[in-house]
């Protein structure tokens, strides 16, 4: 009996692990189950993984801890990490330091489990170099458990950010000016230099601190009220009670967090450049505080420049027929030009080289011309802009394959009299467009808003040659083509000057000889009879008119717009109306002499080329001034 019942008791130790088995799988099968599915922990330990520790329940709720956890909230993750890792130890620790005090390879823990780096890695869903920086930037401060977030917002944030917005937008109603011009797509505000972001700072600090003290005042004054009354009529009347503290004082934000506040919330308000555009009227109304009228003059200009950006898209929508042409000098060279200048040749008139651009505004490409010194006559006169837009016109806009598809010519400039604005460069239009039976529309920026496309390209070429030492116009013309896919320069050995004034005057002149003497009584010369009818030829107001058209089918007329909001007048110009392109052949015998330079400014020329080009400049002397030039006596030209 005894035998049999020890029999029944004893187990043997085969059944034992049979049974430890099965208790496993037991508990697999619950995981699996409950949606806890086996995972495949990366483990570099040698003997045993150091994850069958855990079950897959515990690795599962681990993960899904972390799951929410984002970049860059390291604090987050350091809490988390050291809360979930050091939790059950008796030892509370201070500081990361303690994570080196436990000794092994498996020298990480979760739930008091040794792990290995990687399985530690795996779990939080971090690497290495995050747990490096996180040990470098904590390693010193206290570790504790916080569940608030990483930039807390103290009482009273919000309500401060709404009034950093009022109070800067109230800053630049009162000291701002639009953007002149409308070039931009929002609608910028300018405050003047003056006002730096620590100056405005500065402003709302003073303002900050008296609103406050307003803001106790009324609480003081509300109490006072309170105190009228009794308990009695508080409660007829459904006041509030008093409240018992007095109101906290609260500092205004600081300058990193106004200035953040400023660039994300209202970052239309900006600080005023030096020559944003140099507008007169503008200057004298801001100055007078006449912001009305500064309000409308800006209007107007936004007005044109929304007419000029029509015209520029109707013609890159259609598909050869019409052509958007700017043209403009730049700000002349003076060469040679150095990275590292001397003092010497800082106070030396050099070389000076003008250059003209004519933008097809259409594609986005400048021809540009180079002037050089002792090479054209130098004066920007209409026979200068003339000859240049024509020749640009006859070499690649009027061509034999581009002409039987144009229908119509756009053209841009300045408001400068003397080059663009004139009767001359009208009437060369007017002839243009009769003899090639295209529509020509001739407009104008307003005076001091004038920025477009050809100043882009000249900043481009500045920019490229601040950075090489330029001697000669040959390396000019390197470095202009060089400095963008937009700009190109035109050789013109085969360019000259033509006296177009008096071309123009003599082609266009629609002349009644006998009414002209008849009428004045007296027999006067051809020159002065000439003069008589081209003072009718003339387009009245010239200096106030934005925009000019010529019509194919209405020839000898021009119609005109003061502004762009206004309907087309119609001029009669009182010329020919039978011209014909045959007629351009006469243009030789009407060229312009190239001045020769004089004996003293060639003597000026040598003595920078013998005392400056020395180096690498030495190659570019004979392309910088040729000394055989003639010299002003000895140049002699015929027409």
């Amino acid at each position: 009996d005894d035998g049999g019942g020890g029999g029944e008791e004893k187990v043997t130790k085969r059944q034992k692990n049979t049974r430890g088995e099965n208790e496993e799988e037991e508990e697999d099968d619950i995981g699996e189950e409950q949606g806890f599915s086996p995972l495949k922990i990366p483990c570099t330990c040698k003997v045993t993984p150091c994850t069958q520790i855990l079950s897959n329940k515990a690795i599962h709720q681990l993960l899904h801890c972390f799951k929410s956890i984002e970049d860059g909230q390291d604090r987050h993750i350091v809490n988390t990490m050291f809360y979930l890792t050091l939790m059950y130890r008796t030892k509370q620790p201070t500081s990361i330091a303690d994570l080196r005090s436990v000794k092994g390879s498996n020298k990480f823990r979760l739930l008091g489990v040794p792990l290995c780096r990687e399985a530690f890695f795996f779990i939080i869903k971090t690497n290495r170099q995050t747990f490096g920086r996180m040990k470098q930037h904590y390693g010193k401060e206290p570790v504790t458990l916080s569940k608030k977030r990483k930039f807390r917002r103290g009482p009273g944030i919000k309500g401060q950010l709404n009034e950093v917005s009022s109070f800067l937008a109230r800053v630049a109603a009162e000291n701002g000016f639009p953007v002149p011009g409308g070039r931009s797509v929002v609608d910028e505000v300018f405050l003047p230099r003056s006002f730096t972001k620590k100056f405005v700072y500065d402003q709302y600090c003073a303002w900050f601190i008296s609103y406050q003290q307003e803001k106790q005042e009324l609480q003081q004054l509300r109490q006072q009220h309170h105190q009228l009354f009794d308990m009695h009529s508080e409660q007829q009347l459904h006041l509030p009670p008093p409240p018992e503290q007095p109101l906290a004082l609260i500092d205004p934000l600081s300058y990193s967090r106004f200035a953040r506040i400023w660039k994300n919330k209202l970052s239309y308000i900006k600080q005023g450049k030096s020559k944003i555009d140099v507008c007169d009227n503008c200057s004298s109304m801001f100055h007078a505080k006449k912001l009305d009228d500064l309000a409308d003059h800006l209007e107007a200009v936004k007005k044109e420049r929304e007419a000029f950006k029509g015209y520029l898209l109707r013609t890159r929508t259609s598909n050869g027929q019409s052509v958007h042409i700017s043209f403009d000098f730049s700000q002349k060279l003076r060469l040679p030009m150095m990275v590292h200048d001397r003092r010497q040749l800082f106070f030396t008139s050099g070389k000076i080289v003008d250059i003209f651009g004519i933008t097809n505004t259409t594609k986005l490409k400048q021809h540009n011309f180079l002037l050089e010194e002792g090479r054209w006559p130098g004066d920007k006169s209409p026979n200068c802009v003339i000859s240049m837009l024509h020749y640009y016109l006859n070499n690649f806009m009027l061509t034999d394959t581009a002409l039987p598809n144009l229908r119509s010519l756009y053209f841009m400039a300045d408001n400068c009299m003397s080059q663009n604005k004139n009767h001359h460069v009208i009437r060369y239009l007017a002839m243009l467009s009769m003899m090639f039976n295209i529509n020509i529309n001739y407009q104008f920026l307003i005076k001091g808003h004038t920025k477009f496309v050809p100043d882009a390209c000249f900043g481009l070429m500045r920019r490229e040659l601040r950075k090489h030492d330029v001697c000669s116009t040959k390396q000019v013309t390197e470095y202009i083509r060089a400095s963008g896919r937009c700009n190109e320069v035109v050789d013109t050995l085969d360019f000259m000057m033509f006296d177009w004034k008096r071309f123009i005057d003599q082609t266009l002149v629609k002349i009644d000889w006998d009414n002209v003497h008849m009428n004045d009584g007296l027999d006067k010369s051809f020159e002065e009879s000439l003069r008589i009818v081209i003072s009718k030829m003339k387009v009245p107001d010239i200096r106030l008119i934005r925009q000019f058209e010529f019509r194919a089918e209405n020839k000898g007329v021009v119609f005109v717009k003061l502004d762009s909001r206004d309907e087309w007048t119609k001029f009669d110009l009182h010329m020919r109306t039978d011209l014909k392109k045959e007629e351009l052949e006469r243009l030789r015998f009407f060229s312009i002499p190239t001045p020769i330079l004089s004996s003293a400014r060639q003597e000026q020329l040598k003595n920078i080329k013998r005392h400056f080009f020395v180096g690498d400049m030495v190659p570019h002397k004979d392309d910088f001034f040729n000394a055989e030039m003639p010299t002003q006596s000895d140049a002699h030209v015929t027409l």
